[in-house]
């Protein structure tokens, strides 16, 4: 084999081993000041598909544990895929854990599992889910959700975080935002639950909704497009030189 065509191969090669091996991993943060107007706002203007959403509840009278499911991106959900009566103790940290697998999710607490299947559809998300938004609702003085100890295992790994979805007090709401998740996974996490009444408040006036979806505009990371550019332009160079040493 020629020299020039050897680099060829070579160069090539290492331009196009760059994009699958560059993936970007799970992150994390806390959106400050961001409100449910801010959030539906994205969702009008095309920076999240919501998907399918679960939610926990402290209600004193009604169910405590839901999957709702989106078959569009309107503000409320099409369907109720399950719902269960667990209620959550009072002032302790139970643990939490949400799966997501080939469209179909489960949501467990207190050996209380609900799940649901083909909760997706794949016109609406053609590249699979990659964001999920964590929301803690407190509508009453003295009450308290907290979501904390969140970590999070896809493809790539599992991913931990510091930070925590926190709302006291009333009429507190507070978001807190996970991107560059990688096909399948289980996202776990610690509730706790608090309220100073003698019977803890009723409907979703003290709840925490984690919100599954997808970023339409998310892109790829700069060392992937890199690489596919490496490929291509390397290829399109040593082209051009066989041509004229021919």
């Amino acid at each position: 084999m020629r020299p020039l065509k050897l680099l060829s191969l070579l160069f090539v090669t290492t331009g196009v081993m760059l994009i699958p091996t560059v993936v970007r991993a799970a992150t994390f943060n806390t959106l400050s000041g961001y409100t449910d107007t801010n959030f539906n706002n994205d969702k009008n203007n095309g920076l999240f598909q919501e998907d399918w959403v679960t939610e926990g509840r402290a209600a004193s009278n009604n169910w405590d544990q839901a999957i709702w499911n989106w078959t569009n991106n309107t503000t409320f959900p099409s369907s109720t895929a399950a719902q269960a009566s667990t209620p959550w103790p009072k002032n302790v940290s139970v643990p939490i854990t949400i799966t997501y697998n080939n469209g179909n999710a489960s949501f467990s607490f207190n050996n209380q599992t609900i799940s649901a299947n083909n909760v997706t559809e794949a016109a609406r998300f053609p590249n699979g889910l990659n964001t999920i938004y964590i929301r803690t609702r407190s509508n009453n003085d003295g009450s308290t959700i907290q979501l904390n100890n969140i970590s999070i295992t896809d493809s790539l790994g599992t991913f931990t975080t510091n930070l925590n979805a926190l709302s006291n007090n009333s009429l507190n709401v507070d978001y807190l935002k996970i991107e560059g998740i990688n096909g399948n996974f289980t996202l776990t996490a610690n509730a706790t639950f608090g309220w100073t009444t003698s019977s803890s408040p009723t409907d979703s006036r003290l709840a925490f909704q984690v919100k599954m979806g997808a970023n339409p505009q998310a892109v790829p990371e700069p060392l992937t497009i890199l690489g596919a550019a490496t490929a291509i332009g390397f290829g399109t160079f040593f082209k051009k030189a066989l041509r004229k040493n021919q």
